[in-house]
């Protein structure tokens, strides 16, 4: 890279997935905007994952690869690693959704966060758009996301607010964007581009993982909002949850 400090540190998690991965870093490598850097965090793969990144070892500025604890464990080695303005996660399978991407986020208003909007790849090859609102009220953020891929986050958040709350398996950026939007006076800008394409395969998407969302999504819930902790969907779900022990 051309600058100490880069515009952006492209963060990329993977753990097996030489199926998806090879996208993933066509997308980076494919970027017009040439200030950043790319972090690539690794768990250990035993398939052909680490042999795909090694074609793009020159393009890759830091490569990481051990065991790790969980999905934010592994993003959190990766913020500790970022010299970016702004950290995304473009994570195996994900891809950036064209050749300009960082060229518009770093064209755009420099508030705390930035966003767009998302294609969403089925496992069946189905593409579906998936558009974010310009306004992020409470209500929105108890009930909705913000998608990982098109969301640039300035470093000087992780650093003020933490990082990743790594005891979440599946919910921890659900955490992070109420613990900085819901609570907090951080700026944020909708770009009205689509930014990134979003595999539709992970863990969060995962039919037999949606009961422990469901009850991250919950804890998350009543730790940051008051209002949903004494609502009635709030309080049935800790009914449920107390005759489920």
């Amino acid at each position: 890279m051309n600058n100490d400090t880069p515009k952006f540190s492209v963060i990329s998690i993977c753990l097996n997935e030489e199926l998806n991965i090879q996208r993933t870093c066509e997308s980076v490598c494919s970027q017009n905007h040439n200030d950043f850097e790319w972090i690539v965090i690794d768990g250990g793969s035993t398939d052909r994952t680490l042999h795909i990144l090694e074609k793009y070892s020159d393009k890759i500025t830091t490569l990481v690869t051990e065991p790790d604890s969980g999905i934010y464990n592994a993003m959190n080695k990766g913020i500790s690693m970022a010299s970016g303005e702004y950290v995304v996660f473009l994570n195996a399978g994900d891809q950036f959704f064209h050749r300009n991407t960082l060229n518009i986020i770093a064209a755009a208003p420099q508030m705390d966060i930035l966003y767009g909007d998302l294609i969403i790849t089925r496992a069946d090859g189905v593409e579906l758009l998936e558009t974010f609102p310009d306004r992020l009220t409470p209500y929105y953020l108890l009930w909705g996301w913000l998608p990982h891929p098109a969301t640039f986050i300035k470093m000087r958040l992780f650093k003020e607010f933490g990082v990743y709350d790594e005891s979440f398996r599946i919910a921890g950026d659900y955490d992070l964007f109420l613990r900085l939007l819901y609570k907090k006076e951080t700026t944020y800008h909708h770009v009205k581009e689509t930014l990134a394409k979003f595999f539709n395969g992970g863990i969060s998407t995962n039919p037999l993982h949606r009961k422990r969302l469901n009850k991250e999504q919950h804890l998350i819930r009543k730790k940051h909002s008051l209002s949903y902790r004494f609502s009635l969907k709030g309080l049935r779900r800790e009914i449920r949850a107390w005759f489920l022990r």
